[in-house]
C-alpha cells in the first residue's frame, strides 16, 4: 500500500488530502514495524517491484 501511495502519481493527483493521508500512513507503518521488529518479512528492503 505504501508503494502505491508514494509511486502512483495519478493516485496522488486524485486524493484531496494526500499529504495528510501519507503522513498518517507512514505513522501507522512505523508503529506496526516497531511492534514486529523480529519478523523477517519486515526486515527486507522495500523495492519498487514486489
Amino acid at each position: 500500500m505504501l508503494r502505491l501511495l508514494f509511486l502512483d502519481l495519478e493516485l496522488r493527483r486524485r486524493m484531496l488530502n494526500w499529504e495528510e493521508f501519507s503522513l498518517y500512513s507512514v505513522g501507522v507503518y512505523r508503529t506496526y514495524y516497531d511492534m514486529n521488529l523480529r519478523d523477517p518479512r519486515e526486515t527486507r528492503p522495500i523495492s519498487k517491484n514486489p
